[in-house]
């Protein structure tokens, strides 16, 4: 894949060890021989004492002095990120893509469901949706938290182990903010009308890197070389695990989704 004036588009793929040492290879300019050598060098940062583990955080200047490369010239292009939902008809995916809340609320793509389980939600540009059920409107402070900051589209860096994540492992059966609605007074339990239809997915994304909402940039080359750390001294554990957060107006388009996994109910 080229990017800019011929260059080969970067990619970080954390799919497996192999791809995370492919990925990292390209993107600090060295050979598996070498790289295999740092992460080697680095096992001492792991340090097990009794039940716990602690580990020294590596640094980008660590990094980049070993690998002699400048930090600006390492970051990818593109990342590969693992996602947690659940549809009833997966194809949904792969027609519509993956889409942040609001989209998904003004396109209406989930007025199916609530109109059979008697809800409507109420949509106006530039307004926080209203809940209406039984024809009468249902107060809803949480829709107003979502809209306003917190309906952007998350996952995991590292494929292993994403669907036992405990931080957000409920979301393989059900979206968090039709679970929300469920809870408000009067409304049927939605989670469990909506598990009885939905198929629990992982889904395998491709995302630009300026799409990402990240503080510290660097986390992409640190966190891939933590996992390599962690494996080779038996470490891993599913809760090190990388969350990825897309910035909140970003949607993916279908032809970026690579794999739809069903995964087993929980």
């Amino acid at each position: 894949m080229l990017g800019l004036k011929g260059e080969k588009m970067k990619i970080l793929d954390c799919s497996n060890i192999k791809t995370t040492i492919t990925s990292l290879c390209k993107l600090l300019n060295t050979d598996e021989k070498h790289l295999k050598e740092f992460i080697k060098q680095n096992t001492y940062r792991v340090v097990k004492d009794r039940r716990m583990t602690t580990y020294n955080d590596l640094k980008i200047e660590d990094v980049t002095t070993y690998f002699a490369v400048k930090k600006e010239e390492i970051l990818p292009d593109k990342v590969v990120m693992f996602h947690l939902t659940s549809a009833a008809n997966p194809k949904t995916y792969t027609q519509n893509g993956l889409l942040n809340l609001h989209t998904i609320v003004k396109r209406g793509l989930m007025d199916e469901f609530f109109s059979e389980c008697n809800l409507r939600l109420i949509y106006k540009e530039g307004e926080i949706p209203l809940v209406e059920f039984d024809n009468r409107v249902v107060e809803f402070a949480l829709l107003d938290h979502r809209f306003k900051g917190d309906q952007c589209i998350n996952g995991f860096l590292i494929k292993e182990g994403a669907e036992h994540n405990s931080n957000v492992e409920h979301l393989r059966n059900c979206p968090e903010f039709i679970i929300d609605i469920g809870n408000l007074p009067g409304i049927p339990n939605l989670k469990e009308i909506w598990t009885r239809k939905a198929v629990p997915l992982k889904l395998t994304l491709e995302v630009n890197f300026d799409d990402i909402n990240e503080w510290d940039v660097y986390n992409y080359i640190l966190e891939p070389l933590k996992y390599l750390i962690f494996k080779e001294t038996s470490s891993w554990s599913l809760g090190d695990n990388f969350m990825v957060f897309l910035k909140e107006n970003i949607d993916v388009l279908p032809e970026k989704i690579i794999k739809i996994e069903e995964l087993e109910e929980i």
